[in-house]
């Protein structure tokens, strides 16, 4: 059986989970009207799935269309780029008779004199040209750039659409501003078409593609709806994966019902806090990335959601709310701009720690740890101790499991292990352990300050790593050492 559930990658025409959304009707409208249209939106919000649903459509109403990711050309001459571009286009516009392009001239005439007078064709066509950035980064044997001219020969053609006796439409896709398609200040900027905006689900929608949960043979109530919808707010990808994995489970017969805690579950553990770090969620590592290269303009904006200000629109402008927009991690709601979904702020805004360090360790261990607990606490330095009346109280009725997965991860500057013979062979220990060396992975730091009791091997802490031994330096020697520590960070 076909899965239910997609995420990641555009979805087929006739998908059953596709949501339509207004953007689809305005594209189509766009389109039918004789405009171009470009969707300029972030990575994995149905760009492409929306393209090749509207060609589709405009197929069943006898349009001519082509797709051609651009991406992919990147990589080629401009002769070879023209050449590729010309045989993908000629698969649907003029079968068995590919053109030979080699410039953006050819391509004029090709659609001019072959593809839109084709025999028994109509003279409609829509191309539609997705990962249009794509196009920005190719160049040719020389080193030089040559999509100015591209997309200035499309504008032309849409400045004398008046004077043909037929139609051919250009649907942009990507995530750059249409303004900047043309770097060349000489040349005119790509400024025609109608801007389609692509945004995520309103809850009405996203009951639509949550309600195939049915599906599964499993009752899904209103609650369901409302926990995924919380944690997304609507956003395609992420609704998907939350649905793909309540899937899997489902069919691998570990679900037998579906419950908030379900949805909170795959969130926090699957999406958010993978117990094999390298497969965190791809669509949050792009966002990252994407955010790790902002223009220090953008950067200042984006450390402010860190200190928990608002970020109004009106102080942005629109250049510098565009290419935040463009990440995938804000939108505009109102007058600000706002973290996309909870997700998002769990996963990209850098949480308050709650602790300087916290301490993991074997019970056996614990009247030498509590020495080391009460002169860190002494120093002013807030510290994780199992016995402290604090956290007796916070514990108290929590799930120790998850508590202490994201305590261990999430919520402490420094992790201290005492390394010992018991620490080595207990459970919990462990489960700590390996929370920690989940964290100090993703980080690449010195999360963990490994503090020896004996000579014991842990699994996972290499021999290289340096250590401190409480068997020759003083506890108070080992808590000046952590002081440094956090005056470093």
């Amino acid at each position: 059986m076909s899965p239910i559930f997609q995420a990641g990658g555009a979805l087929r025409v006739d998908h059953p989970s596709y949501v339509e959304r207004q953007a689809d009707y305005e594209a189509l409208r766009a389109a039918r009207d004789g405009e171009y249209l470009h969707v300029i939106a972030p990575r994995q919000v149905g760009k492409t799935s929306l393209l090749k649903r509207l060609a589709t459509r405009l197929g069943e109403m006898s349009w001519r269309c082509a797709y051609m990711d651009l991406s992919t050309l990147m990589d080629f001459s401009k002769s070879a780029w023209y050449a590729e571009l010309g045989r993908v286009l000629a698969h649907s516009l003029t079968p068995g008779r590919p053109p030979a392009l080699a410039n953006q001239i050819d391509l004029r005439n090709y659609l001019l004199n072959h593809a839109l007078p084709w025999p028994g064709g109509q003279p409609r066509i829509a191309l539609f040209l997705d990962e249009v950035e794509g196009a920005g980064k190719a160049r040719d044997t020389d080193g030089a750039l040559f999509s100015d001219t591209f997309f200035s020969m499309f504008r032309a053609l849409y400045n004398e659409r008046d004077k043909l006796d037929s139609t051919l439409v250009v649907a942009l896709a990507g995530t750059v501003d249409p303004s900047a398609l043309v770097t060349d200040p000489a040349i005119s900027p790509f400024n025609v078409g109608r801007e389609i905006g692509l945004d995520d689900f309103t809850l009405t929608q996203m009951r639509e593609l949550t309600g195939h949960l049915a599906d599964l043979g499993l009752p899904v109530d209103e609650t369901i709806h409302q926990a995924i919808y919380e944690w997304t707010n609507g956003h395609p990808y992420l609704t998907q994966r939350i649905c793909a994995e309540l899937e899997k489970s489902a069919r691998s017969g570990d679900l037998t019902a579906i419950t908030p805690d379900h949805v909170g579950h795959i969130v926090e553990q699957v999406i958010l806090s993978p117990a094999n770090p390298l497969q965190r969620d791809k669509n949050l590592r792009h966002v990252a990335k994407m955010l790790g290269g902002l223009s220090a303009p953008a950067t200042e904006a984006w450390s402010r959601f860190h200190a928990g200000e608002s970020v109004s629109l009106a102080e942005t402008g629109e250049d510098l709310y565009l290419e935040l927009y463009l990440t995938g991690a804000v939108k505009a709601q109102a007058d600000l701009l706002v973290i996309r979904n909870r997700i998002y702020e769990r996963s990209l805004i850098r949480q308050r720690l709650d602790y300087d360090v916290a301490l993991s360790f074997a019970g056996e261990d614990r009247a030498t740890v509590r020495q080391v607990y009460e002169a860190l606490t002494a120093a002013g330095i807030k510290t994780f101790y199992d016995e402290d009346e604090d956290v007796k109280a916070e514990l108290w009725g929590k799930n120790l499991y998850d508590y202490l997965l994201d305590l261990y991860r999430k919520r402490a500057k420094y992790c201290i292990i005492f390394v010992s013979r018991d620490y080595a062979r207990k459970v919990w220990p462990n489960h700590e352990r390996q929370a920690a060396q989940a964290r100090a992975l993703l980080e690449n730091r010195e999360y963990i300050l490994p503090l020896r009791l004996d000579d014991t091997e842990i699994p996972g802490l290499l021999p290289t790593i340096a250590y401190l031994d409480l068997r020759y330096e003083t506890v108070a020697a080992v808590v000046e050492c952590v002081r440094r520590k956090l005056d470093a960070v």
